[in-house]
């Protein structure tokens, strides 16, 4: 994370994304006319560790949102 700000001591981690939008991936598939995705993100700590979880989404007319 070239020129990120620094997170005060004691904040909360992770606190940035790493990358443009944090957006690392994003894998669609369909079956049976059935459409189903997720995201891969990067999260970055304030230790320096990288963490890049998936996130299931769902199709909702058209519109994409993260599963809860």
């Amino acid at each position: 994370m070239t020129g990120s700000p620094q997170p005060p001591p004691g904040s909360p981690v992770p606190y940035g994304l790493d990358g443009l939008d944090g957006l690392d991936g994003v894998n669609v598939q369909s079956s049976n006319g059935r459409s189903s995705a997720d995201a891969t993100v990067a999260l970055v700590h304030a230790d320096g560790l990288q963490e890049h979880p998936v996130l299931p989404l769902v199709d909702e007319g058209g519109n994409w949102r993260v599963c809860p």
